[in-house]
């Protein structure tokens, strides 16, 4: 459909050919459809002003922004929730008032559905892409206390946006509340969303905490901390600062293997050849998926020293090892003439 053809179905089509067109119209991206757009926010029809907003997400034009806030006020959830993620998606920094007005108003109702968790869940990840830090007590407060004993899917899944929101504020505050639930009695998705956050972290204040994090504090069980371990691992390994090697290297004697397998794939982030000793001690673990995530740190970072152990390894007898070691081989063999040792 051409530009003219999908103006004309949106001026004067029906509600269903009026959402067609503007998804059309975001598909086009043709910066003549942005003005037309934007008049259309005021459609009586509440699911054309949904797709117009989400449509307008697609042109990256800012001047949008202050005829979708008074939208985030819309009498339709669907409406709201498109609004808050076109203005994640614009970024401008106008909007971070009206975000936050209207999450802290969805987190003081005690509502559990479908439709006020997913706007709630937008509107978090809104305030997280335009990293408007006002936002880190409430995102702080969903992760930690708000929905901690979490009835529903839809209740985890807020605490999970939270989660990622804070990962894009990069706040001390923040930081402290991902590595908080990361226990072994948090839950999976939880934990694993914790550890994306942590993963998005780039200040050299988190790069020191999650330093810290790697610390036993007093009294603390080894076997209990793993989850915490784990996800700082990760998100030193994500952050690729080098700094961190002289921390994560004594890791290879940790009793999880959670832990091992983290720190196989940090050191391949890392980019630190010299890991090689650690790597070839995880290449003859106890358990296989810590051999796997050596044997593809090994072909990543191609340590041609490790072909012989590799070559040993070749005959594993967990399969997915034998095979992480043959295409670590093959990446080590791409090397220039005269690198490879076999």
């Amino acid at each position: 459909m051409s530009l003219q053809e999908a103006l004309e179905e949106f001026k004067y089509g029906g509600p269903e050919i009026r959402v067609r067109a503007a998804a059309t119209l975001a598909h086009l991206a043709d910066p003549a459809a942005l003005m037309p757009l934007i008049e259309a926010l005021e459609d009586k029809e509440p699911e054309v002003r949904a797709a117009v907003a989400e449509a307008l997400g697609t042109f990256h034009d800012r001047q949008a922004v202050p005829k979708l806030i008074p939208l985030l006020q819309d009498r339709s959830w669907v409406v709201r929730e498109a609004v808050a993620t076109t203005l994640g998606l614009l970024g401008d920094p106008t909007a971070g008032k009206a975000l936050l007005e209207l999450l802290e108003k969805n987190y003081a109702r005690e509502v559990n559905t479908q439709r006020h968790h997913q706007t709630m869940m937008e509107s978090v990840i809104a305030l997280g892409r335009i990293k408007d830090i006002r936002a880190t007590p409430i995102l702080v407060k969903i992760l930690s206390k708000g929905y901690r004993s979490a009835v529903s899917d839809w209740q985890r899944q807020v605490r999970q946006a939270a989660a990622i929101g804070l990962g894009y504020l990069d706040q001390p505050a923040g930081v402290d509340a991902l590595l908080a639930v990361l226990t072994d009695g948090e839950g999976r998705e939880v934990r694993e969303a914790a550890i994306t956050g942590l993963s998005m972290l780039r200040s050299e204040e988190s790069f020191k905490k999650l330093l810290a994090a790697l610390n036993l504090r007093l009294f603390e069980n080894p076997a209990w901390v793993w989850p915490r371990l784990q996800g700082a691992v990760t998100a030193l390994g994500q952050m690729g600062n080098p700094r961190a090697l002289p921390y994560l290297l004594p890791l290879v004697e940790s009793e999880s293997s959670e832990v091992r397998m983290a720190l196989a794939r940090s050191l391949a982030q890392l980019g630190e050849a010299n890991s090689k000793e650690v790597l070839l001690k995880l290449l003859r673990d106890r358990m296989a998926e810590v051999r796997v995530a050596a044997a593809q740190a090994l072909g990543h970072l191609q340590i041609s020293e490790a072909a012989g152990a590799l070559n040993v390894v070749l005959r594993d007898p967990n399969r997915l090892v034998a095979g992480a070691a043959q295409v670590a081989l093959d990446q080590i063999k791409a090397l220039p003439p005269g690198n490879f040792q076999a």
